[in-house]
This record gives C-alpha cells, structure tokens and sequence, in this order.
C-alpha cells in the first residue's frame, strides 16, 4: 500500500507540475498580446492567434445590450500603424481553466491611451479561449466587455498612479561618449547608437532631464558585432541607471553571441552587471565568479527586450518578458539611495539598436 500511494503523489506532483507550465504558458501568450499592442508590434500579436480567430465585443449603449462581431485584421492593422499614442492595457484577477488542449484565461482589465500610455478609455473583461496546436497555444476566440463607470482598478496596476516616461525622439537625449540618430530597423521605429570618434571603449545616452531612483526600465534591443569587429566582440549593448553628474552608473548589459555558444561558460556569461568606473566586469568576475553575470536565452539579431526592476540597493534584470529575473543583484555598488539618469549603453564594436524605451518610477 505505501508503494502505490507513494507512487500515486509522484503522478500527483507531475500532474500539478505540468498545469503550472501550462499555465504559465498560457499567460505567456495573453501578456504577449498586451505587450504587442503597447508597442505597435504586429508579428508579436498575429503569433499569439490562429490564422482566422473570432473576436467580439459586449457593450451597453441607451440601456440596450450591443453584442458586435469585430474584424480581426482591421484590429491588427490598427496596432501597427504609426501613432502618436500608446494603447496600454493592464490585467488583473486572471482565472485560468485548463482541459487537455483547450484553455479559458478570464481578466478584469482597463484600457489606456495617449503619450504615455496613461489616459483613461475603458475597462471591463477579456476573454481568451486557446487551443495547443502542435505543442504551442494559440488564441482561437476573444470576447470583451467595455464600461467606463465601475471599474475597481486596483492602485498599483493603475498607471496615473506612476510617473512614467516615454522616449519619443533623439532630442530627448544627452550623449556621454555616444552618437544616436532615429532609424527604422526590424520594422520599428528604432534608435540607431555608436560610440563616438575616438571612443574605443563604452558610452552612454541619457534622457534629459530625468532624475531616476527606483522604478522599472523596460527597452527592446538589437545588439550584433560590427563587420570590422574583431572575435572578441559579442553584441555588447544594454542599459546604464542612476547616472550621476560624477559619469558613474550601474548598469545590466547583454552579450547575445554568447547565449548560443557552444562553450557553456561564455553562454554562462550572456548577461552581466557592472558598476561604472569601480566595479568593471573583469573585476566582478575575479572577486565573486559566477555572482554578477549568468545566462539567458537571446535570440541574435531580433529585439531583445530587457525589464530592469531596481529598489534600493537591489536589481533584477528580466528577460523577454521571462516570469522570473535572469539576473538578481542585492548590493548595487553605488548604494541604494543614489539618484541619476537612464539611457542607453553600448560598446564601440557593436552596432546597436534601441526602441520602446520606458522608465516608470516609484517611491
């Protein structure tokens, strides 16, 4: 009896495992949704959906109940085309049903437009109904509902609660070491930046005017070795935060080459932290090894984005949009009470590109 009940808890254990991975799954494809609507990213939304889902919303107008059928491709169309907005649109109270390859994912949400992101439209209920095709899981059928009285949005999900700035244009920006200049690349509005003439070593662009303690850094990156680079490069690109007028920072980069290397320790080193100028990353690897750089999977040559979460003197640094940090830091070298500016980082033998960057502070 002790056998069979023993093994009646491991198949109990792996049952509950798996729905956890599904879950999590699940949620994976319903945030990418929200994320491709924030940043105007069709490939990132039609990747979440079969090829002809169903979409429909619910709505009250003069007391009478609207039930309307939507077109998904003018939807789609909608999220890319070029705007001077953000459709932002936070969740909350997420109900998952799962059965074999089918899912149900029911969320409160409320929808925000404008500059920033933090206009108030609407609010209501989200539901996504989901199929696992070929192992993957795919939205097959949305339907919301739409109010704009009775909406209990909770205070931290709402973000006229935050200070949140946006990067529009390059004039924002104050360059150390640096040149930037607006492109397009990977169909997005990007930010093309290089070290200056002269410089053979790192720099960094600031948004102006920016004074940032602790908060969220969010940011999309390409970075790839430039043609004349010699083997040593890896893409080096990432952000610096708490910039002070001293020109010293704490910043988290990547190395992308590294994340497919077929030697495991520099795939091991595929995301670093360092402390500008005192703590460089030689010096972190040969006092604490293995501490302050680990690995990530990152994909050469598509946007990369990074979520940089920093309180006090502690950071974590998040990768495409990765349930869990790549990299946690609890003794940032500069101290936990230091206030400074956010921007971009790269190295000489990068060809770098940033978008969508985004700093949201808090108390």
């Amino acid at each position: 009896m002790r056998i069979i009940s023993i093994i009646c808890l491991f198949l109990l254990i792996g049952i509950s495992n798996a729905q956890n991975n599904d879950k999590e799954n699940i949620m994976k494809v319903v945030n990418n949704v929200f994320e491709a609507m924030r940043t105007n990213d069709t490939t990132l939304l039609k990747s979440c959906f079969i090829e002809e889902p169903t979409t429909f919303t619910v709505f009250r107008r003069d007391g009478e109940t609207q039930f309307r059928r939507d077109n998904f491709q003018g939807w789609v169309d909608a999220v890319g085309r070029p705007k001077e907005e953000m459709w932002n649109e936070p969740i909350w109270n997420e109900k998952i049903q799962i059965d074999d390859d089918l899912a149900s994912v029911w969320v409160d949400y409320a929808f925000y437009r404008g500059a920033n992101g933090d206009q108030f439209s609407h609010c209501g209920v989200d539901e996504f109904n989901l199929v696992r095709l070929d192992g993957n899981w795919k939205i097959f059928h949305l339907v919301d509902t739409r109010r704009r009285e009775g909406c209990d949005i909770p205070a931290q999900t709402d973000p006229r609660n935050k200070l949140t700035t946006m990067l529009k244009s390059a004039d924002q920006m104050e360059v150390l070491g640096l040149t930037i200049s607006e492109a397009a690349y990977k169909a997005r509005s990007a930010y093309a930046v290089s070290t200056a003439e002269g410089n053979d070593g790192s720099g960094v662009s600031m948004i102006k005017n920016l004074e940032f303690s602790n908060g969220t850094i969010e940011v999309d990156v390409i970075g790839l070795p430039k043609k004349e680079a010699p083997n040593t490069a890896r893409g080096f690109i990432g952000v610096a935060f708490r910039v002070g007028e001293d020109e010293n920072y704490e910043c988290f980069y990547i190395r992308p080459t590294n994340s497919t290397a077929e030697n495991q320790l520099r795939r091991n080193h595929s995301v670093q932290y360092v402390s500008h100028p005192d703590f460089p990353w030689h010096r972190l690897r040969k006092e604490d090894p293995g501490l302050y750089e680990s690995y990530a999977d990152i994909e050469l040559g598509e946007w990369t984005k990074l979520r940089i979460e920093v309180q006090g003197q502690k950071a974590k640094l998040f990768i495409n949009n990765a349930k869990e940090p790549s990299l946690v830091v609890n003794n940032l070298k500069l101290g936990g009470d230091r206030t400074g500016g956010v921007g971009f980082w790269t190295f000489s033998t990068t060809e770098a590109y940033f978008s969508n960057l985004k700093v949201t502070k808090t108390n």
